[in-house]
C-alpha cells in the first residue's frame, strides 16, 4: 500500500491550519492526514492554548474547532467568541458544536449532522429562524431531541 505523501503535489502556497482539540488522538491523526496533503497544519489543545497561538502570528488560514467551549469557564468561552467574530472575516473557521446557541451566535453557514449523516448546510439564519429546509433541522433547533 502506498503512503498518502506519495499522493502529494507540493503546493507554492501551502495553506496554513490551527486545529483546536482536547483529544490528541484524533488531532494528531487529522495533522498527519492534511500534512500529507501538503499543508502546514499546528496543534492546540485548547481555546485558551489556541488563543495564545493567534495572537503570536502568522495567522493560520483555516482554524479548526472541535467543542473547544466544553472544559472552559463561561468568561473564557466569552473571550474566545469574541475572537472569533473578529478573526472571522480575516481567516475561515470550521467550528464543531453541539451547542445550539453557539453556533447561532458565530456562524454564518451552519451544516447540521445527525447519526453521521449530513442533513443540511444553510445560512444560519435561515436554520435558526424557521426556515430551515429538513424537519429534523428544525426539531433539533427548537429542543425537541438531541
Amino acid at each position: 500500500m502506498e503512503s498518502l505523501a506519495s499522493e502529494v503535489v507540493p503546493m507554492a502556497n501551502q495553506a496554513r491550519i490551527l486545529i483546536v482539540d482536547d483529544e490528541a488522538d484524533v488531532a494528531v491523526g487529522l495533522k498527519a492526514l492534511l500534512t500529507a496533503r501538503g499543508f502546514i497544519v499546528e496543534l492546540a489543545h485548547d481555546g485558551v492554548a489556541a488563543l495564545k497561538r493567534l495572537s503570536e502570528g502568522p495567522r493560520p488560514d483555516l482554524l479548526m474547532l472541535d467543542e473547544f467551549s466544553i472544559a472552559v469557564d463561561p468568561v473564557t468561552t466569552m473571550r474566545i467568541e469574541d475572537v472569533l467574530k473578529q478573526l472571522k472575516s480575516e481567516i475561515s473557521i470550521i467550528l464543531v458544536t453541539n451547542l445550539v446557541q453557539q453556533a447561532e451566535r458565530l456562524a454564518d453557514r451552519t451544516a447540521f449532522f445527525l447519526n453521521g449523516e449530513l442533513v443540511e448546510v444553510g445560512q444560519t439564519e435561515d436554520m435558526f429562524s424557521g426556515r430551515a429546509k429538513d424537519v429534523r433541522t428544525t426539531d433539533y433547533v427548537e429542543g425537541r431531541f438531541g
